[in-house]
């Protein structure tokens, strides 16, 4: 519900493709425990193999991660979808005046 509700807001934004959607909490090994650092672990490994793409975090915890573009609450209390649209725009921008350069 949550990855489709992302997208949503997303293309609505700009005729984007979504490149991963992913829980920020899960276990590292099936029947492990869950564990709130492997989001910020797979951060890293797309970082180090993408060579730094634009990440947004949205995450039901209100998490920071210093690597990624921003981060989003995602709470039915807060208007994370304004906030992720606001945020899709700023890149949208960034991205169109790199290539005009």
């Amino acid at each position: 519900m949550k990855h489709s509700a992302i997208s949503r807001v997303i293309k609505n934004v700009v005729p984007a493709e979504i490149d991963w959607v992913t829980d920020m909490h899960y276990p590292l090994s099936p029947g492990g425990e869950a564990d709130w650092e492997v989001g910020d672990i797979f951060v890293d490994i797309i970082r180090t193999k993408y060579l730094n793409p634009p990440i947004v975090i949205c995450s039901t915890h209100n998490r920071k991660n210093p690597y990624a573009y921003d981060c989003v609450w995602y709470n039915d209390n807060y208007d994370w979808e304004r906030r992720i649209s606001d945020i899709v725009k700023c890149m949208y921008e960034e991205k169109r005046k790199a290539y005009e350069e």
